[in-house]
């Protein structure tokens, strides 16, 4: 099973106060790790202790085996997860997800069970561009219109080791 798991995208999104009435916030987050997966997705440095550790530095992956993972999620934790963002993805005008293949983006947006048209899919135009796809969706969203201030969005993070993430925002 291919996937691009590594990127040299760098990007930055930064939060500030909202001003007087300016609807924009951040409206919830949650976190789960299913560290019974930590092998499947893993970066065994050895840090500045021992940079030269054996297959120390580069992520081991096994890219069927962290698909399942993520797939064996049960629904109920997905569920929690997005209902604690603050956003539901009926509500969400965007809905961001973390695009590791084509094949990962399909299978989470199904899980999510999120619409087409709620999508930005990044993947197709620059690959994986890690942690940096999430604000570079935002901002394609913003840029192509699907996106406006006040607009509530859901975030979703996933990584190795496995965790998933989400945040729930207003534009």
């Amino acid at each position: 099973f291919p996937g691009y798991t590594m990127s040299d995208a760098g990007a930055a999104l930064i939060l500030r106060a909202a001003d007087g009435d300016e609807p924009s916030r951040i409206l919830g987050t949650a976190a789960v790790a299913r560290s019974e997966h930590w092998n499947v997705g893993t970066l065994a440095a050895g840090g500045t202790v021992d940079p030269d550790a054996t297959f120390g530095r580069y992520f081991d992956m096994n890219g069927t085996a962290l698909f399942d993972a993520f797939r064996a999620i049960p629904q109920s934790v997905w569920d929690e997860l997005i209902r604690r963002s603050g956003v539901s993805v009926a509500d969400a005008k965007v809905v961001g997800i973390h695009q590791v293949a084509t094949a990962h983006f399909g299978a989470v947006r199904d899980i999510l069970r999120v619409r087409d048209d709620q999508l930005v899919p990044v993947i197709a135009r620059h690959g994986n561009m890690a942690s940096c796809g999430l604000p570079r969706q935002l901002e394609m969203a913003v840029d192509e219109g699907g996106l406006s201030r006040g607009d509530p969005a859901l975030l979703v993070g996933l990584a190795g080791g496995i965790s998933a993430g989400t945040v729930g925002l207003r534009w």
